[in-house]
């Protein structure tokens, strides 16, 4: 599988969102973005209907919305949390273990 494949992409997503929750460091969930900090950059319209998916089928939430002015640009920021549905999901899905051991083995 490649890095910006789709079930690697979800799997990294809510396996750091899971870990960040467990750890009790919510506000490193503003994190998720595609800015290729924690995961591949790829193009705008496949990480949108990612986490459109996400959050359609109930696996995460999206939280609250900031805007910063940076100069001239303004960043949206957004948080984004696990739901338990999403933990449920990453453990009962077959495809989930067959991704999480590809990417232990091969560092993806």
């Amino acid at each position: 599988m490649a890095k910006n494949d789709y079930c690697v992409v979800v799997y990294k997503i809510l396996n750091y969102l899971y870990e960040m929750l467990r750890d009790g460091r919510p506000e490193y969930c503003n994190e998720i973005q595609n800015d290729g900090s924690l995961f591949p950059i790829i193009n705008d319209n496949y990480w949108n209907t990612i986490i459109d998916n996400l959050i359609s089928n109930g696996y995460i939430f999206e939280g609250e919305t900031k805007f910063f002015a940076d100069r001239i640009e303004y960043m949206k920021m957004v948080t984004y949390s696990i739901t338990i549905k999403g933990i449920e999901y990453m453990y009962q899905n077959l495809a989930w273990i067959k991704t999480s051991r590809e990417m232990l083995c091969c560092r993806i």
